[in-house]
């Protein structure tokens, strides 16, 4: 049998490392370089504004149920919140939409915070109650959406929004009955569904101004 020298081994593995790792390149394309910048940024900016929603609201419900002061702070922190996700849609409508849709979130936190309480305090005529008035505000919210962009479609935006609000409760629920393990699975699924509306969100404004992301 044929010994190859140390030399010629190398050889080898250098063509060898060449060929598949140009090989690699070709079949796995960078995702960055395929989207256009435009579009990139429109996702990070909504992706972030509602995930940072979930987390400042699961901080409030930490701070409140333990009576703490830090919950004027995040109050504040929510309603600026409020504005970012609001300016997530600022580069393709008009300023009085965007004010407009800034309104109707700051109508739903503030109920959210009511219903914060009214847990705190197991005040189940209360929670029935701004669990109601939150599911209106939502629905204003949705036809307001679907008036601006057709392709968020009002009863898939609803449902959307729906279903945040139940995972909400479920999360402060689990807070209120110190049920960690709970808590934990809540979280993780808050925050997937955050993502799915900033998704759905940035996928109608694409759709609605291709031309604004090519």
């Amino acid at each position: 049998m044929m010994k190859l020298s140390r030399i010629s081994v190398l050889f080898i593995i250098f063509v060898f490392s060449k060929t598949f790792g140009a090989a690699a390149a070709i079949t796995q394309p960078d995702v960055r370089k395929t989207i256009p910048m435009a579009e990139h940024q429109l996702r990070v900016a909504m992706d972030q504004a509602w995930t940072d929603r979930g987390s400042l609201l699961h901080d409030y419900v930490v701070e409140s149920l333990n009576n703490s002061g830090q919950t004027k702070a995040l109050n504040d922190q929510l309603l600026k919140n409020n504005k970012a996700i609001a300016d997530a849609f600022g580069s393709y409508y008009p300023a009085a939409s965007i004010d407009k849709i800034n309104g109707l979130l700051k109508d739903m936190l503030t109920i959210s915070l009511n219903l914060i309480d009214a847990a705190r305090k197991n005040d189940a005529a209360a929670i029935n109650a701004k669990t109601n008035l939150w599911r209106s505000k939502a629905d204003d919210f949705s036809r307001y959406l679907y008036a601006l962009n057709p392709n968020l479609v009002f009863t898939k935006t609803q449902k959307l929004l729906d279903d945040y609000l139940q995972l909400t409760i479920d999360a402060i629920n689990a807070r209120v009955k110190k049920n960690w393990a709970t808590d934990v699975d809540v979280q993780e699924k808050l925050t997937h569904q955050l993502q799915t509306i900033a998704e759905q969100f940035s996928n109608a404004i694409i759709k609605q101004f291709p031309a604004k992301f090519k």
